[in-house]
């Protein structure tokens, strides 16, 4: 697999300062830089827990330094029950990912949806149309006295990755049960897990093939590991 790749399905980006996580969100971008998709399903936790389990942008455009983005009122329709501004007001996941999508396209669409529980991640994955792009939003584990995840005392970075590494080999592999027993049997503070997990349902209806494209964490940025996040860029493509 190619980092661009004319085939590209979905993606897994992080959410977190560009400083901090933008090279990861550069790469899981340019992976989608070939493809002919224009129209785009985000999905990002809710992290301020604003608004309901599930909350969809009915319509209107969005705005970032670079421009104005349009929500997809088609798609949009198709989750018209669950119309809801509130819980996007303060939530940074999904806007965040925007301006890679306007660096690499002239013109696109986007649905944002933000999650904030698992109970309805079959319906949301049933609802998107086969012929878009999803992009699920996501760090990976948070760990430190910060996030209140201390589970190794030596060698956390190292641990953390082969932590990691496990739930991703979960998520390439498209077994959200394993993954979801994964997040369970870890206490895992992977703050996207549900979005992720709709994405391997939706992607379990398609024949595709997926690879880690890039791994690292923030301590490895600034050089402090005492408390740190990881990011990871992931990319699917439909196979030929």
């Amino acid at each position: 697999m190619q980092v661009e790749s004319k085939n590209a399905r979905a993606i897994v980006a992080p959410h977190a300062g560009y400083s901090f996580s933008g090279i990861a969100s550069a790469v899981a971008y340019s992976f989608l830089k070939n493809t002919k998709l224009r129209r785009f399903v985000i999905i990002g936790p809710n992290h301020t827990g604003i608004g309901p389990d599930v909350s969809v942008y009915p319509n209107g455009w969005w705005e970032t330094p670079i421009g104005k983005v349009k929500v997809d009122e088609e798609l949009s329709e198709i989750f018209k029950e669950y119309h809801d501004t509130s819980a996007h007001e303060y939530e940074h996941s999904i806007e965040v990912q925007l301006p890679f999508l306007q660096y690499i396209f002239d013109d696109f669409t986007f649905l944002p949806i933000t999650v904030m529980r698992p109970e309805k991640i079959q319906m949301i994955a049933d609802k998107i149309p086969k012929n878009v792009g999803v992009i699920a939003s996501s760090d990976f584990t948070h760990y430190g006295p910060a996030y209140g995840y201390t589970p190794f005392e030596e060698n956390a970075r190292e641990l953390v990755k082969q932590m990691d590494l496990k739930a991703i080999k979960h998520i390439i592999e498209l077994d959200d049960r394993a993954f979801l027993k994964h997040v369970v049997d870890y206490n895992a503070t992977i703050c996207g897990f549900v979005p992720i997990t709709i994405m391997i349902k939706w992607l379990k209806k398609r024949s595709v093939d997926g690879e880690l494209l890039m791994y690292y964490n923030s301590g490895d940025v600034i050089g402090d590991y005492e408390n740190f996040v990881a990011y990871a860029a992931i990319g699917f493509e439909d196979r030929e």
